[in-house]
């Protein structure tokens, strides 16, 4: 799928990517596993240091060496892509001008 490799800047959405995907949680073993995290000691310090960053942060659970996704962020990716298809279907399949937006039946926007 030509994705790019799980280090860098990438390493941080592949491990939110996973809590995602595992409602039960992972250790750092586990992510470290299911991300093939081949590194070394670098990359594990880099993950761990993004998950304490989290946790400080209330993104993520830590429970017993476990981390889960907090509950408020389960649905973020649905609404994400929802919004961006929203606004892209308003852009470019709208029939009137796209950069109205209608509040309470009241037009606002940006005209030149």
């Amino acid at each position: 799928m030509n994705l790019p490799p799980n280090r860098g800047d990438y390493l941080r959405y592949a491990v939110l990517n996973q809590l995602q995907n595992y409602e039960q949680g992972l250790n750092l073993s586990s992510i470290c596993t299911q991300l093939k995290l081949s590194g070394g000691p670098k990359v594990i310090s880099q993950t761990e240091k993004y998950l304490k960053t989290w946790i400080d942060e209330g993104v993520i659970v830590e429970d017993s060496n476990t981390y889960r996704l907090n509950d408020r962020y389960k649905m973020t990716w649905n609404r994400t892509k929802n919004l961006v298809n929203s606004l892209g279907n308003q852009i470019f399949n709208a029939q009137e001008d796209p950069f109205l937006v209608s509040i309470n039946g009241e037009q606002s926007g940006l005209r030149h």
